[in-house]
C-alpha cells in the first residue's frame, strides 16, 4: 500500500483480519441459520426471489440463503472475504454468484427482489454524500416492489452508550471515533431517524418496516442498539 492509503485500501485493511471461517463453523452455524429465518421474515422473503447481498464479508448468511433456495449473489471488496466464501460455500454444496468489488460501484437495473446491507457497515463511508448515492444505487438495483433491508448501529443508543463501547461521538466531525485516534483508524456516521426517511424517500423508497436487535447487557430497548430498515421501491 501506498504511504498514505485510500480509505477503500484501509477498509480492506480492516476486514481482512481474523477467521474467515468462523461463521461457518459447526458451533455457529445454528446462529447463522436464524439469521437467514430473521432476514427472510423481516422482508417477507420467499425462494427463489433474486438477493443481492452487499458488503457479505465471507458469506456465511449469503450462503445459509442460497441453501434455502433463493438465487443469490454476494458482493465484498476484501479479497481474502471473498475467497473464504468461495471455499466455504463450496463446502456446503451452495450455489452462490461471488463478486470482489466496490459496492459503491455497482451498476444494476431493476435487477433484484431484495438487496441487503447488513452487519452495521453503513456510515463508514467518509461523507454524507457517498452515503446517498449508495442508496440510490441499491434503489436502482431492485425490481419494482423490491424491498431492501438495512441492519445500522441507532444513533439515539450511540450518543448514550458509545458504537460497541469503542466508538464514541466526535462533534467536530460529527461521527463516531475512537477516543484515541489512531492515523488511518476508520470513523463511522450513523443518522437518525428522521434523516434515514429522508435519505430513502429521495430515492423513491419507502420504510415499510423497523424493528430492532439489543446486545446481552444492554438497557431495555427502545432505542435498540441496531436497527433492521426495511424499505420498498415505490417509484423509479
Amino acid at each position: 500500500m501506498a504511504d498514505h492509503p485510500s480509505f477503500l485500501e484501509r477498509v480492506i485493511d480492516a476486514y481482512s483480519k481474523g477467521d474467515k471461517g468462523t461463521l461457518y463453523s459447526d458451533a455457529w452455524w445454528p446462529h447463522t441459520l436464524e439469521t437467514t429465518e430473521l432476514i427472510s421474515s423481516l422482508l417477507d422473503a420467499q425462494p427463489p426471489a433474486t438477493i443481492l447481498d452487499l458488503a457479505c464479508g465471507s458469506g456465511a448468511a449469503t450462503t445459509a440463503l442460497a441453501l434455502k433456495g433463493f438465487e443469490v449473489t454476494g458482493l465484498d471488496c476484501t479479497p481474502v472475504q471473498i475467497d473464504a466464501a468461495r471455499r466455504e460455500s463450496a463446502a456446503k454444496g451452495a450455489h452462490v454468484e461471488w463478486l470482489c468489488e466496490d459496492m459503491q460501484e455497482i451498476h444494476y437495473d431493476n435487477e433484484f427482489d431484495f438487496v441487503l446491507l447488513r452487519d452495521v457497515i453503513f456510515g463508514i463511508f467518509e461523507t454524507d454524500e457517498e452515503h446517498r448515492d449508495l442508496i440510490r444505487r441499491i434503489a436502482r438495483a431492485l425490481k419494482p416492489g423490491g424491498r431492501c433491508l438495512f441492519e445500522v448501529y441507532n444513533k439515539e443508543f450511540a450518543l448514550a452508550h458509545g458504537v460497541q463501547r469503542t466508538y464514541f461521538y466526535d462533534a467536530a466531525i460529527d461521527r463516531f471515533a475512537e477516543k484515541e485516534r489512531r492515523p488511518g483508524a476508520i470513523t463511522v456516521k450513523l443518522y437518525t431517524h428522521n434523516e434515514w426517511e429522508e435519505m430513502l424517500s429521495a430515492c423513491g423508497l419507502t420504510i415499510n418496516k423497523w424493528d430492532g436487535w439489543k446486545g446481552k447487557g444492554d438497557p431495555a430497548p427502545p432505542p435498540w442498539r441496531a436497527d433492521y430498515i426495511v424499505a420498498e421501491k415505490t417509484r423509479p
